[in-house]
């Protein structure tokens, strides 16, 4: 086999797939750790058709979701003088939570990469639902007047009821603020509940150092959890 065609073999390899993915995600997670956004989500965008060609594509699929939110919600916390509620939906993080929401249902909590990629769904998840509450409380026509602008394309409105009830569903329709404000927090409520639950499951029979690392990485979400609403 010539050089040339030992090259174009080792592109189909999956461990230098697996390998050249990870690179990637990890230079992205490192541009947002910066607040180098661009960079970030160019990164992401080499990496997304590879996703699948990984040896653990569904942790590096989620991995990549977590990363995507992240640089979005946090472009819009340097950015709140000037982000609406419409360039916040824009963005498809109400989308990508949604995905991220059916990969960790399948993901089981084995060590402590699934445990991390667990508890940062959780995070992102009440960070974005406050950010939607925030825009609703200061303005609470925000989302109805989204719905009707005739210039934001079709395939992005309906973002909250998607994020709420579903990627298939049509048919449901929130556009009074106070609704949508209780169905956001019931949904941060079900949500730290069902994955702390399912942690614990997972978890029985790991060391009890581990189990007392997701034990305080629980603790401190639940009392940031709370502090945040009692805030509101």
């Amino acid at each position: 086999m010539s050089f040339t065609s030992r090259l174009k073999a080792n592109e189909f390899d999956p461990l230098l797939i697996d390998y050249k993915v990870q690179s990637l995600l990890d230079i992205s997670y490192c541009a947002l750790r910066q607040r180098n956004f661009k960079l970030a989500l160019n990164k992401l965008n080499e990496t997304r058709q590879r996703l699948d060609l990984c040896q653990n594509p569904l942790i590096k699929s989620i991995y990549w979701n977590e990363i995507y939110c992240d640089v979005h919600l946090k472009r819009h916390q340097i950015q709140s003088s000037t982000s609406t509620l419409a360039s916040l939906l824009s963005t498809s993080v109400a989308k990508e939570l949604k995905k991220m929401e059916i990969k960790i249902n399948s993901l089981k909590i084995i060590d402590q990469q699934t445990a991390e990629l667990n508890s940062t769904y959780i995070q992102l998840n009440s960070q974005f639902s406050r950010t939607i509450m925030d825009f609703l409380l200061a303005q609470p026509q925000s989302y109805y007047n989204y719905e009707q602008d005739e210039k934001i394309p079709q395939a992005k409105h309906r973002q909250l009821e998607m994020y709420l009830y579903g990627l298939e569903n049509n048919t449901n329709q929130i556009q009074q603020a106070d609704i949508l404000i209780c169905e956001l927090f019931n949904k941060c409520v079900h949500i730290l509940k069902e994955n702390i639950e399912k942690q614990e499951t997972d978890l029985q029979n790991l060391s009890v150092k581990f189990y007392f690392f997701i034990f305080k990485k629980n603790n401190k979400l639940i009392f940031v959890f709370l502090d945040w609403y009692s805030f509101s």
